[in-house]
């Protein structure tokens, strides 16, 4: 008998290391108010792939544990709190929506450097009657670094979160396109079919600086493009004075030649290819083993080179644009020597 109870208590034990931590998100009360809000009532609509989790941190003590992060209430329930204690008596009565896009913490909570960032892409929007027209947005990366980082960036994410929501409490409405229920749960459809890039058949020959001009199929410029069957090896534009420079890679965001798009790196250019209306490159990346650099990198050096400027050993990935800002979204590594 004994040896069985002494198999069960090792094998609770074995239980109890395996499992992750978790860290919960909590919205608290604010201290201030917010005079003169349009709204009293507050909605939620998700569209996370996955909304069991928050993401996580990579835990120390050099195992392979992880410190989860989870809601400690329902989004719904967090932001109707919210909205409780940010208004006063003199309230409207009108309906807010939140529109939760992404909402993912990630880092490393290992020493001797903890850091974490968390990705905030939410939009409020005005219920009026079946329409919802928009309010505002935020696309922000949170970041800290620190010996305290979980407790710190909970912290951060939080105060960003309300200051989001009560600033736009008594805004006016930003734009007058109205949206319907279907419309809002399908949202990166309808904004990609608004944008010339995602609707091209054919694309605009020049050098593009950023990806807004890019999205919009409008080049900043026309340049001089040398290239052979497969690369593009310089993108040379005239001066003031006549000269022609070339430009860094840094300088330009894509260029279309002959046709064809390119996207610019560290690296290079890699061909651009459309697939189920998302763009894709094959290319060379520099992959951290930390996701906290990856999050470092592109508070420092712009979302769009996080991936690609950092780090450890390169390697060829697959990679997505995201639509809404053109940063670089890694999908798989394909197991190849990159080129």
């Amino acid at each position: 008998m004994r040896h069985w109870v002494t198999i069960a208590f090792l094998f609770v034990g074995l239980t109890t290391l395996a499992q992750d931590a978790i860290q919960e998100f909590l919205l608290s009360p604010p201290a201030h108010k917010t005079p003169n809000s349009r709204y009293r009532n507050i909605s939620v609509l998700d569209l996370r792939e996955d909304t069991s989790s928050l993401g996580f941190f990579r835990n120390g003590g050099g195992s392979n544990k992880k410190i989860k992060v989870l809601s400690g209430a329902s989004l719904q329930s967090q932001f109707i709190g919210l909205l409780n204690s940010l208004v006063d008596s003199n309230a409207g009565y009108g309906e807010l929506v939140v529109q939760v896009r992404t909402f993912t913490f990630s880092g490393s909570n290992r020493t001797p450097t903890r850091k974490g960032s968390c990705h905030i892409r939410f939009a409020l929007y005005s219920k009026t009657g079946p329409y919802y027209y928009k309010v505002a947005h935020i696309d922000s990366l949170v970041f800290v670094k620190s010996d305290n980082m979980v407790p710190e960036l909970m912290k951060k994410t939080e105060e960003v979160i309300v200051n989001f929501i009560s600033d736009n409490l008594n805004k006016d409405l930003s734009d007058s396109l109205s949206y319907n229920y279907i419309q809002l749960k399908h949202i990166e459809l309808v904004e990609k079919n608004r944008m010339p890039l995602y609707r091209a058949v054919e694309y605009k020959e020049g050098v593009y600086f950023t990806y807004q001009s890019f999205r919009n199929q409008k080049p900043d410029c026309n340049g001089i493009i040398s290239a052979d069957d497969k690369w593009i090896n310089s993108v040379r534009i005239e001066d003031e004075s006549g000269r022609l420079i070339k430009l860094k890679n840094k300088a330009v965001y894509a260029v279309v030649h002959h046709g064809v798009p390119y996207i610019s790196t560290v690296y290079g250019y890699y061909q651009l290819r459309k697939r189920k209306n998302d763009f894709y490159f094959i290319g060379k990346v520099k992959i951290s083993a930390d996701p906290g650099d990856v999050a470092y990198a592109a508070v420092v050096y712009g979302a769009a080179w996080a991936l690609i400027e950092s780090f450890d050993k390169p390697t060829a990935y697959e990679i997505k644009l995201d639509y809404f800002n053109g940063s670089f979204i890694r999908i798989r590594d394909l197991g190849i020597k990159p080129e």
